[in-house]
């Protein structure tokens, strides 16, 4: 809580006395604020950050004495708690100049600001501040409470100030709001007022963030590679982390890895999940699932866990495989001196489903001439003996992609050769490779 020291003794003498006790008005000169705990001034309420001390405007309606001390009034002991409407869950925070209430002390439609503290009324006043003292709370500049219910503490017949303490409350919604709370000294026999005195800054805010949308595409034709999230309000980033995040296809779950969570346009409550193209880059049903256990906002209130659901379908083409291969007799035109002509060439032609990238890689396919040996009395065949391949020409057909191998030397069209292709190096638009035959991934064929 504050602790207010007077700044002036209080003592005064007799003639003074005297003359205070004809005058009944309450007067405002200067406040000095002083806190039992360490913590950080608001300069907005013109508190000093180093002494922490706040000067309230005089009220003084003897021009004489415009600046005597045993006019002054003194508030100690200001104490702002803040319920909900049950009355539950109180926060009481003393001493405190800015404070943010958050779901953990606070709940319910409504919560009420509750302010209390003691006055001290100038020197000669008398016994009169119970009587014709009102402290009005001020919520963001409105009075919204006046207290006339304050109670007499203690009466110092020395000096003949009279102590009184005063408590009152103001009803605000629990939603969220930021409200600068203060208080106004009245003296009703003068209609004097005070300037406002500030004391606290409470920010309410209960509100607890959940997953408003996830917007992802509903059907794609290619892998889905990020997906955005946007929640009901600024979460603390930290807070939301790829263990937040799950997929599954056609309901079995897929193992993650890799994939990473920024914010959107350097907003706290949209954030963009990338990295799962890897991960969606099959035909398939997806459900991507965002839990929001341990997520706080900056209010530090924590998520109540649930988990929302995105979900999409991606189907891809097919894949390209090798649909024949075989030797083919093509007519080509060569140049002979300055003279063409046409020739017959001898050639290989793999028919492929699809257009794909790398076709004209003659290192992609291998062929190779059968060699047959007899070992006792048992014939084996190996394809060992390697026919040059010097280019391979791929050709977009009605089928897909027609690649033509014309090798080094004619071919033997009497005996069967093995074509080996290299699928891995042949890709369709997707990146994904040709369909192989082999446990390498490589297609074989004789032909």
């Amino acid at each position: 809580m504050f602790r207010l020291q007077r700044l002036l003794p209080e003592k005064a003498n007799s003639s003074r006395n005297k003359r205070r006790q004809r005058v009944m008005a309450a007067r405002v000169e200067k406040l000095e604020v002083r806190e039992m705990l360490t913590v950080t001034a608001s300069s907005s309420f013109g508190l000093n950050p180093t002494t922490h001390q706040v000067d309230v405007p005089a009220i003084n309606p003897d021009p004489a004495n415009p600046n005597d001390p045993a006019n002054d009034f003194y508030i100690h002991n200001v104490t702002l708690s803040v319920t909900n409407d049950a009355g539950v869950g109180s926060s009481v925070v003393n001493g405190v100049t800015n404070v943010t209430l958050n779901s953990s002390s606070v709940s319910g439609s409504s919560s009420v600001i509750q302010l209390s503290g003691t006055v001290v009324g100038p020197v000669g006043g008398g016994t009169f501040l119970p009587h014709t003292l009102i402290v009005h709370i001020m919520v963001n500049g409105v009075d919204k409470t006046d207290i006339t219910n304050a109670t007499e503490v203690s009466y110092n017949s020395s000096t003949q100030r009279d102590t009184v303490s005063f408590s009152g409350s103001v009803s605000v919604p629990a939603g969220s709001g930021t409200y600068s709370v203060g208080l106004v000294l009245e003296n009703t026999s003068t209609n004097q007022k005070s300037p406002t005195i500030p004391f606290f800054s409470a920010k309410i805010d209960t509100s607890k963030p959940t997953v408003a949308s996830i917007p992802v595409v509903g059907n794609s034709s290619t892998a889905i590679n990020s997906v955005p999230v946007t929640f009901s309000k600024p979460i603390l980033a930290t807070t939301f982390s790829t263990a937040n995040v799950s997929l599954t296809a056609n309901g079995s779950p897929v193992a993650l890895s890799g994939i990473s969570i920024s914010p959107s346009s350097g907003t706290a409550s949209s954030f963009t999940i990338s990295g799962l193209a890897p991960f969606t880059n099959a035909s398939a049903n997806y459900v991507i699932s965002i839990s929001t256990k341990g997520i706080r906002d900056a209010s530090n209130n924590v998520a109540t866990t649930t988990t929302t659901n995105g979900s999409f379908t991606v189907t891809l083409p097919p894949l390209v495989v090798v649909q024949s291969a075989q030797f083919a007799t093509i007519k080509s035109t060569v140049k002979v001196g300055k003279k063409t002509k046409t020739v017959s060439q001898q050639v290989v032609q793999v028919q492929l489903s699809g257009t794909v990238n790398g076709a004209n890689n003659a290192g992609a396919f291998r062929l190779a001439a059968p060699k047959t040996v007899k070992v006792k009395g048992k014939k084996t065949t190996t394809y060992s003996t390697v026919i040059p391949i010097i280019s391979a020409t791929p050709t977009a057909n009605g089928s897909g992609t027609l690649v033509t191998l014309a090798p080094k030397g004619k071919l033997n069209f009497s005996q069967l050769d093995q074509l080996t292709i290299v699928a891995p190096a042949l890709t369709d638009s997707l990146g994904r490779p040709v369909v192989g035959n082999q446990a390498d991934g490589t297609y074989v064929i004789i032909i």
